[in-house]
């Protein structure tokens, strides 16, 4: 009996031994201590939105930058530098008609925006809705209108690029950061596309905007993702896609109340701005924190979240589990 004693006693040392540490509680280690939904999600993921959002319009300011708008030709030179005087004649074989045409004669024909002269060197456009665009301001009519389509393609394969290098950035020096140095740049790129006098630049700068706009969103996304879980992660990844609607409206009421491409993107730069400053208020991401190894941080941005959802809990008392060596290089 005296051995049987000692051994439970033992035992008991044993289990109660402060050296020893506590197991992790099963189930999602962030859901254990913050929950699946909360008020500190709902904020949070309000001000990934808010931050994302306005960028996507860049993406859809393509369809309004280069709208189709009536054209016809001012003046006429020969090689030799002479003025060639008005009506000049216009012919279209595949229709058997020819036209004369003067400066400020515009079609009546729906699918033809204007007449192409030859050797026209200055065009005007029809200004009743759009008051500027970039048809307008380099005259990407006619011999020069496959540059407008260059512009776009370009933009796109920016999309393409900042989809995929968003990963590579957020995965090594974080969610926040990559929002936070898209937004920025986004920001700073788009005030500068607004101004450039030269269509060259202007194609690099507005290239550059939207590969931040997509990586932008690539981010918050991620971000978004790794807060939510259970079924929350559905809801709350699905509310995330609603900034693509978002954004068309921006963009639709942008295009209705100012009709100047220049415009539309200081504005839309404005809001990025807005976003770029209300980060000031998101935490990193806990779930790629915990990736990194650095759960001290992890522990302290839980502890927080905990208390604002109404569940306080103090980082000495959350058990986080450390990555496996390969996950602690990215996310896991």
């Amino acid at each position: 009996m005296g051995e049987e004693k000692e051994k439970l006693e033992d035992k008991d040392e044993k289990e109660t031994d402060p050296a020893i540490p506590k197991a992790a509680p099963k189930g999602d280690q962030i859901t254990n201590v913050i929950g699946e939904v909360g008020r500190w999600q709902l904020e949070k993921i309000l001000i990934v939105f808010i931050a994302a959002a306005p960028g996507l319009a860049h993406i859809f300011h393509a369809g309004f930058i280069t709208p189709k708008q009536r054209f016809w030709c001012e003046q006429a030179m020969n090689a030799a530098g002479e003025d060639i005087p008005p009506p000049w004649t216009v012919e279209y074989p595949e229709k058997n008609k020819s036209y004369l045409v003067y400066p400020g004669n515009m079609t009546t024909d729906k699918k033809l925006m204007g007449h192409c002269i030859p050797e026209c060197v200055d065009y005007g456009f029809d200004h009743s809705f759009w008051v500027s665009t970039m048809i307008t301001e380099w005259d990407l009519v006619c011999e020069k209108s496959w540059l407008k389509t260059l512009a776009k393609l370009l933009l796109f394969t920016g999309f393409a690029l900042g989809s995929f290098c968003s990963g590579l950035v957020s995965d090594r020096y974080g969610r926040k950061i990559a929002i936070w140095v898209c937004s920025i740049n986004m920001c700073i790129f788009g005030v500068i596309t607004s101004f450039v006098p030269w269509y060259p630049v202007f194609v690099v700068t507005w290239w550059i905007t939207g590969t931040m706009a997509i990586a932008c969103y690539t981010a918050a996304f991620v971000w978004t993702m790794e807060v939510a879980a259970g079924k929350w992660k559905i809801y709350l990844g699905m509310s995330m896609n609603y900034s693509w609607p978002v954004c068309r409206l921006i963009i639709a009421g942008l295009a209705y109340g100012f009709r100047d491409w220049h415009w539309h993107l200081r504005c839309i730069s404005a809001l990025v701005a807005v976003g770029a400053v209300i980060l000031f208020w998101l935490p990193e991401s806990p779930r790629w924190l915990i990736a990194r190894s650095r759960m001290d941080e992890a522990k302290k941005i839980l502890s927080d979240a905990s208390k604002r959802n109404g569940k306080p809990v103090e980082p000495e008392q959350i058990v986080l589990t450390k990555p496996s060596a390969g996950g602690s290089k990215g996310s896991f």
